[in-house]
């Protein structure tokens, strides 16, 4: 079945909390009736982690290189050791 871009936001809305209780209770209520809605919220879950988790190897990589190039790129060992006090 394909999903329509509403329904979508309705399931982005209730997954960020961008609703009230009421709006909350209602779609928690359309939950336990409607399959096809369980299975839309549940592929929405999934791809959020894939992008928060994308999201973290990507400043994982970006603080590797940072530090590469600070500590083991030539830099002066003057501001590796102001760094290293900073954060001692």
């Amino acid at each position: 079945m394909k999903t329509s871009w509403r329904r979508l936001r309705q399931i982005e809305k209730f997954l960020t909390g961008e609703v009230t209780q009421m709006e909350s209770d209602l779609f928690r209520a359309r939950l336990d009736r409607d399959e096809d809605l369980k299975s839309d919220l549940s592929v929405q879950r999934q791809a959020y982690q894939v992008i928060r988790d994308y999201a973290r190897k990507q400043v994982q990589q970006e603080i590797a290189a940072i530090d590469q190039r600070l500590f083991n790129g030539g830099q002066s060992q003057e501001f590796q050791r102001q760094i290293h006090r900073i954060f001692s």
